[in-house]
């Protein structure tokens, strides 16, 4: 049985990367809400750490469709600088924070009113 060729919609590049520009930048906005929602530095820092590894690198996926080859070679030379810096810098926010002898402790419960 032969399977027939994609839909037009789905075989234009522009709507696929779209929906992955739109998918990384979903996962930016709520690694944003879960920085500011969080208590203590280094939650802050892991929820920061998370954005760049899931969200920015998903965003220059959607780049790199959309662009072509000249596009995807930046795109992926971009990711790739994201990839190994975000560890770094995360480790290096940590250990300033662990330097001020900031002690990493639970959250205060909240109280219902």
């Amino acid at each position: 049985m032969m399977v027939d060729a994609l839909p037009a919609w789905l075989a234009d590049r522009s709507v696929i990367a779209t929906a992955i520009a739109f998918l990384g930048t979903a996962l930016l906005t709520l690694a944003v809400v879960a920085v500011v929602r969080m208590p203590d530095a280094f939650m802050k820092l892991h929820a920061s750490s998370k954005a760049v590894a899931s969200g920015a690198v998903t965003v220059l996926v959607g780049v790199a469709i959309a662009g072509g080859a000249g596009f995807a070679v930046r795109a992926f030379l971009i990711a790739l600088f994201f990839i190994v810096t975000a560890p770094v810098a995360a480790y290096a926010v940590a250990r300033l924070e662990a330097s001020r002898d900031q002690a990493i402790r639970a959250p205060a419960p909240r109280r219902e009113e």
